[in-house]
């Protein structure tokens, strides 16, 4: 059936990849998303899938069928077609599920080990489940990784000095001459990393 010819994949690219300013418009926020959805929803072979879009990363995650022409849509879909194989990566069935985990424990991150990616994670699979861009499969694979994600944070706990880079760019204010009514500071980004240094 169905079923058997279907896989996860992940497409994506990230900051150890790909440097900002050349990642920046393969990022996906959230009026793009919200085109690019009801498009990947009527590529044949695509069964779910949502979209993870952080200031380090963007992958598009889905059940999808195992024909390598229903990747190839999904690149060209996603503009990662118009990257260098060493800019992006293309991971299917463990791999992908094992990629997924070390994204959510922060073992991907670029201040490793940090919290935010856990509700990044959790905040895709909700527009995904809200958007009909995923039911159970995909959901289900989420909450694996997330229950496999706190397991591996569990196992290395007191391994890694966790930072958040909110933490990080408040301490660098703190070193470099302090806050007072004087200093004018910009945080770029409304998400939850900007609204976290607020």
């Amino acid at each position: 059936g169905e079923g058997g010819d279907l896989e996860l994949l992940v497409l994506g690219t990230c900051d150890a990849l790909l440097p900002s300013r050349k990642r920046a418009p393969y990022h996906l926020p959230s009026e793009e998303r919200a085109v690019l959805g009801p498009l990947l929803k009527r590529v044949r072979g695509v069964r779910e899938f949502f979209i993870l879009n952080t200031c380090n990363r963007v992958e598009l995650v889905a059940v999808a069928s195992r024909d390598p022409g229903v990747a190839a849509v999904l690149r060209r879909l996603t503009g990662f077609d118009r990257l260098a194989p060493e800019e992006r990566f293309e991971l299917t069935g463990f791999d992908a599920f094992r990629h997924l985990a070390r994204v959510a424990s922060g073992l991907e991150s670029s201040l490793l080990g940090e919290f935010h990616i856990v509700s990044q994670v959790k905040d895709a699979l909700a527009e995904a489940e809200r958007n009909g861009w995923s039911a159970g499969a995909i959901q289900f694979a989420g909450a694996e990784v997330l229950r496999v994600s706190k397991a591996v944070r569990h196992a290395v706990e007191g391994m890694l000095r966790v930072a958040e880079i909110d933490q990080v760019a408040v301490r660098y204010l703190g070193v470099h001459g302090g806050l007072d009514a004087k200093t004018h500071v910009v945080v770029v980004g409304t998400g939850m990393v900007g609204r976290g240094a607020v």
